[in-house]
């Protein structure tokens, strides 16, 4: 996914995964800015790739829901370099 997105570098396109404290639970949040309110992501080729067979690696479905951005500061926020190191700079 992030591969393609750094490739591709889709200006209307906002992605994060978030790893939550239990330390297996992932939340991934995109916003995207279009004249119809659409999302480019599930469009795209990694997205689909990593859709597919999606159930097999989780215990529960994705619950794919709409939200309202009410508010934002930094949205761009850079991938940590170690996996095991959380947004307060902790270590797992």
């Amino acid at each position: 996914m992030f591969e393609q997105l750094r490739t591709e570098q889709p200006a209307n396109l906002e992605y994060k995964v978030v790893r939550l404290d239990d330390g297996i639970s992932f939340v991934h949040i995109s916003t995207a800015d279009t004249p119809d309110g659409s999302n480019p992501l599930p469009n795209m080729t990694a997205f689909q790739e990593f859709s597919r067979n999606a159930g097999d690696r989780v215990a529960t479905a994705p619950k794919p829901t709409a939200a309202d951005i009410i508010g934002s500061y930094h949205p761009a926020t850079p991938v940590a370099a170690d996996p095991g190191t959380r947004s307060d700079g902790a270590t797992r």
